[in-house]
């Protein structure tokens, strides 16, 4: 609501300064009027500039957290001009630009863009490819960025871990897999509440990351490994999928369903804790989840949904 009213506001103050010119230059026809209208124009300037400089500001945090990224669209737009609209819709919607989440709030100024052009040249834009998400498209993305999704640093990851670490049903678990660990930092707080605790990812540089993170934890172990194809010896009594399941197709969900049955004890349990915004995943958080509920079965029964603004939390166990 808030938000909403500063934009209101500041949309009126924009057209008003707009009126204030409009009527600065028509009436500096008008004898003896001339210095009045004069500032009347110079305060309609400054109003329109001063509620517009936000979107500036926004391209200027733009290019201070990412200055390699605008450097390369710049170099791009001076080739070829004709292709900034597909630029900007890669760069607005691609995690390949590592764009923290929040950025995505942007899509509404990408859509206005493109409503501005032709039709001819909305329609003759190049669509991107859908973006298969293989072990080399996140190794890619830790080449670039040791930490693309800012997990050490972002206040909102730091949140999340604790009320996914709050939601734990037990004091101390026997053995805990956690599916995508990336570079560790989830796994540190996982292992206070552990006997042991084996973490995978499927990039071989966030689990080297994530073992120097960790060397001081004897109780973890660490995987180069996709868990539909990893080969895990033993039970667990908790499976961990955080921030990992809407990058799988339906099929590959349901059978992480079916794998997580099979290495899970009787009376264990699974903890799914997904992004909701509208990311470049292949699903939804909520499509994932609630398939990966539906396949798990009528075995399993959910403690505890958690439902926040950014994310969802589910909790189920295993009938013993």
């Amino acid at each position: 609501m808030v938000r909403a009213w500063r934009r209101f506001r500041r949309g009126a103050w924009i057209t008003l300064g707009f009126v204030l010119i409009a009527i600065g230059l028509i009436g500096i026809w008008i004898p003896f009027t001339l210095h009045l209208l004069g500032v009347l124009v110079v305060v309609g300037a400054i109003m329109v500039l001063r509620n517009s400089i936000t979107w500036r500001r926004r391209f200027v945090r733009l290019h201070r957290r990412h200055p390699k990224h605008v450097h390369r669209l710049r170099r791009l737009l001076r080739k070829k001009p004709e292709i900034w609209p597909v630029i900007w819709h890669e760069m607005l919607r691609s995690e390949r630009f590592f764009l923290p989440r929040r950025w995505h709030r942007l899509r509404r100024w990408r859509r206005a863009v493109f409503d501005r052009l032709s039709p001819r040249a909305r329609h003759s834009a190049p669509q991107p490819e859908p973006t298969i998400f293989d072990a080399a498209y996140f190794e890619g993305l830790y080449l670039e960025h040791p930490d693309p999704w800012r997990f050490e640093t972002s206040r909102y990851e730091n949140r999340k871990y604790d009320a996914t670490i709050a939601a734990l049903g037990r004091r101390r678990y026997r053995r805990v897999l956690e599916i995508g660990c990336s570079i560790g930092v989830l796994t540190r707080k996982l292992a206070a509440r552990a006997d042991a605790v084996v973490a995978l990812d499927i990039s071989d540089s966030a689990i080297a990351t994530a073992r120097a993170r960790g060397a001081d934890l004897a109780n973890v172990e660490f995987q180069a490994a996709d868990f539909l194809r990893a080969d895990l010896s033993g039970s667990f009594d908790l499976i961990l999928f955080s921030e990992v399941l809407y990058y799988l197709t339906p099929e590959d969900v349901a059978d992480a369903a079916r794998r997580t049955a099979d290495v899970l004890t009787p009376g264990g349990e699974v903890l799914l804790v997904h992004w909701l915004g509208q990311g470049h995943h292949t699903l939804t958080g909520d499509q994932a989840a609630e398939g990966f509920i539906t396949a798990l079965g009528p075995r399993f029964t959910s403690i505890r949904q958690r439902r926040r603004r950014r994310y969802r939390l589910d909790h189920l166990r295993r009938e013993a």
